[in-house]
């Protein structure tokens, strides 16, 4: 990976003498990271490798990017597709929630339920909802995406217990 990033730093400088920095390498391993962030939801730390030197705000920028990569046409048929499954109790709190984003109004939702009763297939049609709308409610989308991870972490810590 390196190797490339040393590349297209010779043809980009038309310098052919240019040699291996620590910048490229700093490069790769946030390449490296990026991935493991797209894939596994964490840093090079959490895999016993050396952290790349970036600051806050890039990481923030890897990760808004990349929840920015979707298609909202996609997004749009997988909510016509499934929001005629939810039983009234999710399609109540669907509503209330998609009628309280589209007036621009703050609040706090809470869907307490027991496991298995639809509260991530609920979240995440809002998801897409929101999406499917160009996400022009980014704040709100963000915040939704933080909620949805947090039921997945508490999942986890759950099971580990058990």
């Amino acid at each position: 990976m390196t190797d490339d990033i040393l590349h297209q730093h010779r043809i980009r400088c038309h310098d052919l003498t240019i040699t291996f920095s620590d910048e490229m390498y700093n490069e790769a391993l946030i390449a490296i990271e990026d991935l493991c962030i797209v894939i596994a939801n964490l840093p090079l730390s959490n895999f016993g490798m050396n952290s790349p030197n970036r600051t806050a705000s890039d990481l923030m920028n890897t990760e808004m990017n990349r929840e920015l990569q979707y298609s909202t046409v996609e997004m749009a048929a997988i909510v016509a597709r499934n929001v005629p499954l939810m039983n009234e109790e999710q399609r109540t709190i669907y509503d209330r929630i998609m009628l309280a984003v589209s007036a621009g109004q703050g609040g706090f939702f809470f869907l307490d339920a027991p496991g298995g009763t639809g509260k991530t297939f609920v979240i995440s049609l809002i998801l897409a909802e929101i999406r499917s709308n160009n996400a022009s409610h980014w704040p709100l989308h963000h915040r939704a995406q933080q909620l949805y991870w947090m039921e997945v972490e508490q999942l986890i810590q759950y099971l580990s217990c058990h």
